[in-house]
């Protein structure tokens, strides 16, 4: 009877041993939950493949296919896609609940984050964040009118500003200097220092310009040497500014995010370097969509942006008006956030499967950056047809005065030609334009001529009648 007793507990505690074994099993094979926002390479929806794309996808994939005893378990994964703010992050943080059940939270991933989380919040619900991967710039993206020739044009003058003052204060020396050597002795410069100094500046002009009419020269030793230190400063102040124009027209080196208002991803990492290193005016915005947008309604000046994230959102096709025209050389992580059992992370295990996946993983991720890399394309130039320069502020309002002023005079060659073929007369317009005036005064005084003739005939007749008498 003991022995039936023994085998009974025996049998019950293997049972037992068993079924827990068969739950741990069971837990452990429960797939991990993704929630992502989409965002290309990291993780999206490939449409011509029909299926998520990317490099976490293809790390499970990869991590499936090296750990063949886990493959399930990387192979299989629940996916949720999610439209991300930081405060929709949160919140989502906020909602997840714990238990010993793995589906309720300590298998979940949130990815890709570009923000540093908040690691109160996230300890709160034990979970805990570390950088997936890093991204190996920060772009800078603008409207594409910055770059335009025209705009370039005008900005080159701005930066010459410098050179330019230091040229009018040289201009005015030396036309000063080669008037007092030469008022005396040459006659080109008049003894009157009004007169006198200005020939000399406009020696000094034509000889800066490297144009030299001769019209006005020096002719004393010390004027010719004179002459000669400006012509060397003159090809040294002209060497500058053909420099700094053809810097700023050939490139795009006057372009800075330095004291400027620049829009960034709230909190993000390239907002912080834009803010810390640049000391920029910085606009916040919850998503890299609408910092682009923000850019191409010229509603801030720059944009920096995650390169990766750029050059794969297919900027251009989306927002035209936007261009990339620096990169910052600075490395961006990328974070994801995870729970402790989650198959990908292995924060917790301590079986076959965490082992190959500490081993690999850097490697895998490594790799499949490179496979979904691409390389930035930075434009220096934007053309610009003629009706896009002429919707410019600075081009519109001279090009309707210069075009009416044009109008005004073709016209006024035009009335003198028709009026000379069709009255064979050579006068000119205001002649024209006044001949109806003459013709009324010439009708009126003629009229006053007349009256004048009647009176003097009716005074004639009375003058005929008191002789009768």
């Amino acid at each position: 009877m003991s022995r039936c007793c023994f085998y009974e507990s025996f049998l019950k505690m293997l049972a037992l041993f068993l079924s827990f074994l068969f739950l741990r099993t069971e837990k452990a094979t429960v797939p991990d939950t993704i929630f992502y926002w989409d965002t290309e390479p990291f993780i999206f929806f490939n449409e011509e493949k029909q299926r998520l794309d990317g490099v976490l996808p293809l790390a499970y994939m990869t991590l499936g296919k090296l750990c063949s005893s886990s493959s399930e378990k990387f192979q299989n994964f629940t996916v949720i896609k999610e439209n991300f703010t930081e405060d929709n992050f949160y919140k989502m943080i906020e909602k997840t609940s714990f238990s010993n059940d793995l589906q309720n939270g300590d298998n979940r991933i949130w990815f890709p984050l570009f923000i540093n989380p908040d690691q109160t919040k996230l300890a709160a619900k034990n979970l805990k964040s570390v950088i997936f991967i890093y991204s190996p710039n920060v772009g800078v993206i603008v409207n594409k009118y910055k770059i335009t020739l025209l705009n370039k044009f005008f900005e080159a003058i701005k930066l010459s500003y410098p050179i330019a003052t230091i040229a009018g204060g040289f201009i005015l020396l030396f036309s000063t200097l080669l008037w007092l050597a030469e008022c005396i002795t040459n006659k080109d410069f008049s003894k009157c220092f009004i007169n006198g100094f200005g020939s000399s500046l406009w020696w000094s002009i034509v000889t800066l310009t490297t144009v030299g009419y001769g019209d006005v020269v020096p002719k004393s030793l010390i004027g010719r040497f004179i002459s000669i230190l400006w012509m060397i400063i003159g090809v040294l102040i002209i060497s500058g500014l053909t420099g700094t124009f053809s810097s700023i027209i050939t490139t795009n080196s006057f372009l800075s995010i330095q004291n400027n208002q620049v829009a960034g991803l709230n909190n993000s990492i390239d907002f912080l370097i834009a803010r810390k290193n640049y000391n920029s005016s910085l606009k916040a915005y919850s998503s890299y969509y609408d910092v682009v947008q923000a850019v191409e309604k010229s509603q801030v000046d720059y944009g920096v942006i995650n390169i990766d994230v750029l050059i794969n959102m297919k900027f251009k096709e989306i927002y035209p008006n936007v261009v990339l025209v620096q990169i910052i050389n600075a490395v961006t992580p990328v974070f994801i956030v995870y729970g402790n059992n989650t198959s990908l992370m292995a924060s917790s295990s301590k079986d076959s499967y965490a082992t190959c996946q500490q081993q690999y993983f850097k490697d895998i991720v490594k790799n499949a950056q490179n496979i979904y890399g691409k390389i930035p394309i930075i434009d220096s130039e934007s053309p610009q047809n003629l009706y896009e320069c002429l919707k410019t502020s600075s081009m519109l309002i001279p090009g309707i005065v210069t075009l009416s002023v044009l109008f005004a005079l073709s016209m006024k060659d035009v009335v003198q030609f028709v009026y000379k073929k069709r009255c064979s007369k050579d006068i000119s317009l205001s002649v024209i334009l006044n001949s109806n005036k003459n013709e009324e005064k010439k009708s009126d005084k003629d009229d006053f001529f007349e009256e004048l003739s009647r009176i003097e005939e009716q005074i004639i007749k009375l003058k005929s009648m008191y002789k009768k008498k």
